[in-house]
């Protein structure tokens, strides 16, 4: 179901419910009064009290019913939005769009966007069928009571004024609120970013501030409670004062048994006055909460995320020109060299000196100084997506994520089918796993236990799905047996034909063959 048709749907539920409790009313109350008269003139014997009986046992249960789905449907519709509302907030805030602390960030995912995602349900649901109540109700009293009818309008135009008034009242106490809890938040952070200074001074950012801040927040919060209470009483005695009236109008009304309709709908006005100024009230803290929202997350703007999309271009060469990775006042060993499109190259240096840093260098997740070139064009002139897909890196120490044995190889080709996942499996040696039934096996917490060789292969095969035309594998052979490596130089080697790899490993199984082992220049201190 589409959202507008939720929308429909569940707005139409709630006028339906509304509609049945004024019918129910309605029906009921003459039925009692008809009743009385009956009885009183000695005709009860033949009153026919069974269709008006059925007549209110199908309102009573269109209500029930009635409002029954529409909280289903609002429940639905409200989970509908908030999940989209606090993607988009989630993602504004994950971008920085706003720098936001992280009681800010709780407030803004939890509470705001619970309130504004309920907008449908607590201001234009019970706004619309308010006053669509009040519609019926003035049809009703012109049709059949038209002499009632001015003080109808009259009941109608008092209530706008004191929606407006209250609503105006209500508006003031809550911009005051929210700025007295912004200000009493503010001073709480600053007070505790001084603490370690609280034993030289009290003055400024003292304990007894914050408490008298956060009276002043209390104090701002009963007075829009008390708005509310004043507005609910206000309603109940203008329903009265106008079903009052109505007494000194009965000779408007010809049957005696409609009196009490009548009467009793006057005397409801409460019952459908009171949501259309709840909702009114509602609208006031949504206005400030979205205000608020929308400020602390750059007005919720979509974050745009790059597509990783392949390598767009022929790879033909890679090149570093006395290439460094940098880490603050610290610098690596500078490597110069020349790698054509396919070939297995292995770069060797002492332990510690930074080979898995280099590699952490090429794929942008540490700065580097030198040049890096590919295809004779530099790697800074290349998009995120070209950059992200023109290298797959095998760290030494790889992430198993608590997922499927699927989901954990997808992650380098999310495109591949299962066929394909199987074939990885049995290249990086894992034909236990290779097994259509197993690919659904999970892994990662209280999941399958992955020795440290099974997660090396697994991140091999990884590497094998990838599309990336350059493979840094770093430690490949690490925790792995002597007849495993040799299997997987072969298939490296294989690789490699095709395939740019570049190997940082201490060990050297026998029979791998190199194009060629690059030495990092380590400089003495």
């Amino acid at each position: 179901m589409k959202m507008w048709q939720q929308k429909f749907l569940s707005l139409l539920l709630f006028i339906i419910n509304m509609l049945s409790q004024l019918s129910l009313l309605f029906f009921s109350g003459w039925f009692i009064a008809a009743c009385a008269i009956a009885g009183h003139a000695g005709v009860l014997a033949g009153f026919n009290y069974m269709v008006p009986a059925a007549v209110i046992r199908f309102f009573a249960l269109a209500r029930i019913s009635s409002g029954y789905f529409e909280k289903y449907l609002s429940h639905l519709l409200l989970l509908r939005i908030l999940k989209n509302l606090r993607a988009n907030v989630l993602g504004a805030i994950f971008y920085k769009q706003k720098n936001l602390t992280q009681s800010e960030t709780g407030q803004a995912l939890q509470q705001q966007t619970e309130q504004i995602a309920a907008r449908w349900s607590t201001v234009t649901s019970p706004t619309v069928s308010a006053l669509s109540v009040a519609m019926a109700i003035g049809l009703l009293f012109a049709l059949w009571w038209p002499k009632l009818l001015v003080s109808w309008v009259a009941l109608c135009l008092v209530s706008a004024v004191l929606l407006v008034g209250f609503s105006w009242l209500h508006k003031n106490a809550i911009v005051r609120e929210f700025n007295q809890q912004h200000t009493y938040l503010n001073q709480q952070r600053q007070w505790l970013h001084v603490s370690t200074l609280w034993h030289f001074t009290q003055s400024a950012f003292s304990h007894q501030a914050i408490q008298t801040q956060a009276k002043i927040t209390a104090r701002q919060r009963i007075q829009a409670d008390t708005v509310e209470r004043a507005a609910e009483h206000a309603i109940t005695l203008v329903a009265l004062v106008f079903t009052s009236v109505l007494f000194f109008q009965l000779e408007a009304i010809e049957n005696a048994s409609y009196w009490v309709v009548a009467f009793m709908i006057l005397l409801s006005a409460r019952d459908w006055l009171q949501p259309l100024m709840q909702a009114q009230f509602a609208q006031n803290r949504l206005t400030q909460t979205s205000q608020h929202l929308f400020a602390s997350t750059s007005e919720l703007a979509k974050p745009k995320i790059e597509t990783q999309s392949k390598f767009d271009f022929i790879f033909s060469s890679l090149k570093l020109q006395s290439f460094a990775w940098t880490r603050g006042k610290h610098e690596g060993p500078a490597l110069t060299a020349s790698f054509p499109a396919t070939g297995l190259f292995r770069i060797d240096a002492p332990t510690g000196v930074g080979k898995s840093s280099l590699f952490d260098a090429m794929t942008g997740e540490l700065s580097y100084s030198g040049q890096i070139t590919v295809n004779d064009q530099s790697l800074e002139l290349l998009t995120t997506s070209q950059r992200q897909s023109l290298f797959h890196y095998v760290q030494q120490h790889e992430h198993v994520f608590s997922a499927t044995l699927a989901e954990n190889l997808k992650l380098a080709s999310p495109e591949v089918s299962n066929d394909d996942l199987l074939q990885a499996l049995e290249w990086a040696e894992l034909s236990h796993w290779a097994k259509p039934e197993r690919l659904n096996t999970w892994l990662g917490t209280q999941g399958l236990p992955v020795s440290g060789g099974e997660k090396k292969r697994l991140f091999l095969a990884r590497a094998y799905l990838s599309t990336a035309p350059i493979l840094l594998l770093d430690e490949p052979f690490e925790g792995l047996d002597e007849a495993t490596s040799q299997r997987l130089v072969i298939k490296l080697t294989s690789l490699s034909q095709t395939k740019l790899l570049l190997l940082v490993s201490h060990l050297k199984p026998v029979g791998l063959m190199l194009n060629e082992t690059y030495q990092l220049n380590v400089v003495e201190a």
